[in-house]
């Protein structure tokens, strides 16, 4: 939906080509030395070139069309957001396509707080229409998305911070109210309640950090303790964490656990901390013995080279280089026939960009999220107060800081909505020489398109 949503959007404002900016050239950088890397590394270094049936050179290969096909994106997001009022519209649209998720949020929140069979009969049906790539499990919800933190990382990329931004800004992208409120206040209060029954470990980080950033950001703009809104927010989620508690009983406890403190080394909530553990210090290991990097899909192939023997502890790094699937069997209760049929992932994309691209690839991916977090920062402490392009900035800026935290759940090159929100950043980018953008900021926010029945005006509470 938010693909369409931005397509339509797109298309009305016509893409155009522009001249390649510092961003544009340090995404081709990176390119280029995936390119270099994988004609060199791979074949320097003492790996095996086939495990369980996957060449070296397929994974190879296919990481690059992946890498590669992240980087069309790029430049097509690009060429669609060629003006700053294009990224107000998109936000408008991208707030709207949470609409079709949420009937599937409500059903599964049904499921997770009731139990009951005809909730359970309806998520059944939904799960059929919505995708056979992954088996739900009940006691957590994940929208339309595969599994419950792929939600959260929705969740927090694209609707939250934006939400959460119109609601300490105190303004609307929106005419239009339901029951009384802006549609953002029933969307944060809608999103926040998602994100705990997703019942994300990461999400939760991801969100404190957030909810931190925004507070911060709103004390320096407005120079004072003048508006403390932000304080309101812990009280609202612990006051809906412990309705959500009281109705789950038992229902949260092993999420709950899985955070520590629980003392069988083969529970399901320590061996995942220690899985994920044991395959980082992999990952530094990789990129301490081979600084220029390992080559682009690499990282499988050299994981039982570098992973630490404390990790072997772990039943499913033990059924993923051996098929020992005896202490995964007693963790999971089931044969685990999955985890021995795949190969190793890093489970972190700063990881695995560090061990497969190097410090060149790492410096260079790095330099563009500081850079777009510095230029976003910029844009909106320039505008206006009573401008969309504050609000717009503000979330967009909020987006970039979740996906600190959120990275260290995601292992893709090509993640479309992030690399949506880089491009937003992108144009709101403003170099630090910039003197006049005040001025120009407001007279960039009172052109940009207000298709009915959306307004670009900020109305009062």
């Amino acid at each position: 939906m938010v693909a369409l949503a931005l397509l339509v959007v797109f298309i009305q404002a016509g893409p155009q080509f522009a001249p390649l900016d510092r961003f544009d050239r340090r995404w081709l950088a990176i390119l280029i030395w995936a390119l270099i890397g994988d004609m060199s590394f791979p074949w320097l270094l003492s790996m095996p070139h086939e495990i369980k049936g996957q060449s070296l050179e397929g994974r190879i290969l296919r990481d690059l069309c992946s890498l590669g096909a992240g980087m069309a994106v790029w430049f097509w997001f690009r060429m669609a957001i060629w003006k700053v009022s294009i990224t107000v519209t998109a936000v408008r649209w991208i707030l709207c396509s949470f609409s079709p998720v949420l009937p599937f949020l409500v059903v599964q929140a049904g499921v997770v707080l009731t139990d009951s069979s005809l909730a359970h009969a309806a998520d059944d049906l939904l799960a059929m229409l919505r995708s056979p790539i992954q088996g739900k499990s009940y006691g957590k919800i994940f929208g339309t998305a595969p599994e419950a933190s792929m939600l959260a990382d929705q969740l927090l990329t694209l609707w939250i911070p934006f939400a959460l931004a119109s609601v300490l800004l105190g303004g609307s992208l929106f005419r239009s109210r339901l029951l009384g409120l802006r549609i953002e206040v029933l969307l944060l209060f809608s999103t926040l309640l998602a994100l705990l029954l997703s019942q994300s470990r990461i999400g939760l980080i991801a969100m404190a950090f957030m909810g931190g950033s925004a507070w911060l950001a709103i004390f320096k703009s407005r120079g004072g303790w003048g508006n403390l809104k932000l304080l309101f927010l812990p009280l609202v989620l612990v006051f809906i964490g412990s309705i959500i508690a009281a109705t789950g009983g038992d229902r949260l406890q092993s999420f709950i656990d899985s955070f520590g403190g629980v003392d069988s080394s083969i529970d399901e909530g320590v061996w995942s901390n220690v899985t994920r553990m044991a395959t980082i210090t992999s990952g530094l290991s990789m990129a301490t013995s081979y600084p220029m990097g390992v080559g682009t899909g690499a990282f499988p192939y050299m994981f039982e080279q570098s992973v630490p023997e404390w990790g072997l502890i772990s039943p499913e790094i033990r059924a993923l280089l051996s098929g020992d699937t005896e202490y995964l069997r007693i963790a999971t209760g089931t044969d685990g026939g999955d985890i021995v049929s795949r190969l190793p992932d890093a489970k972190a994309l700063p990881i695995r960009v560090l061990a497969e691209l190097g410090l060149p690839g790492f410096f260079l991916l790095l330099s563009i999220w500081t850079g777009l977090v510095g230029g976003c920062w910029r844009r909106f402490m320039s505008c206006q107060q009573a401008s969309p392009l504050k609000l717009v900035s503000l979330g967009v800026l909020l987006s970039l800081l979740a996906m600190l935290p959120l990275s260290f759940s995601i292992n893709s090159y090509v993640w479309v909505h992030w690399i949506l929100i880089a491009a937003m950043a992108a144009r709101l980018y403003l170099p630090r020489t910039r003197t006049n953008c005040r001025t120009h900021t407001r007279a960039e926010s009172l052109r940009a398109p207000a298709p009915h029945p959306l307004t670009n005006q900020f109305e009062s509470e």
